[in-house]
């Protein structure tokens, strides 16, 4: 008997919007992943794109490794201190990643992705609050050592509307191995 793959499914619900994990299923390939999701997930036609990544290759973020970055670029001196003693007191210890991917934009690329979702919660965010976490962010790459790191220089990638870049992407990732590695796309031309 042979044992099944598990798969993510994400879907997007319409042009411009962001995929959205909706579930999992089992299937001998991916072929067979999509066309299960497909008709688990999109019978009445809810979604414009639909994605499935075996669940062996995907490793979400610890929000204990983000939350730093946030309140180090929105609190002020005496509020981080406070903070960082809390954090200390609560921080576990969360099993490391096979790889962390970090994509990496230009400011004014960042700017333009997050107008261009269209999410209301994210309009109003200052270029100054997203240029400080920008940095904090790349700060927090160049130090990180828990596990290897993909930094992905995303400036021209369209992950979101792209496959082919998502492809691209996608067999580059499973490559990595160990270490630092830099996924730098060739353009086009």
């Amino acid at each position: 008997m042979s044992v099944w793959t598990l798969y993510e499914v994400f879907v997007r619900s319409k042009h411009g919007l962001n995929h959205k994990h909706v579930g999992s299923v089992h299937a001998a390939d991916a072929a067979m992943a999509i066309e299960n999701a497909r008709e688990l997930y999109t019978r009445r036609s809810e979604g414009v794109s639909l994605w499935v990544v075996p669940s062996a290759l995907i490793t979400a973020s610890s929000p204990d490794e983000k939350d730093p970055l946030f309140a180090e670029v929105t609190l002020d001196d005496d509020e981080l201190n406070i903070y960082q003693q809390v954090y200390n007191k609560f921080t576990i210890d969360a099993p490391v990643p096979d790889l962390v991917i970090y994509l990496q934009a230009p400011l004014d690329v960042l700017a333009e992705r997050i107008k261009q979702r269209g999410n209301p919660l994210e309009q109003n965010i200052s270029t100054e609050y997203l240029g400080a976490l920008n940095d904090a962010y790349t700060q927090f790459f160049h130090y990180y050592d828990a596990a290897p790191v993909l930094i992905v220089n995303a400036r021209d990638l369209d992950l979101a509307n792209n496959r082919d870049h998502f492809k691209q992407l996608v067999e580059y990732i499973v490559t990595v191995k160990s270490g630092r590695h830099y996924y730098n796309p060739v353009p086009v031309l």
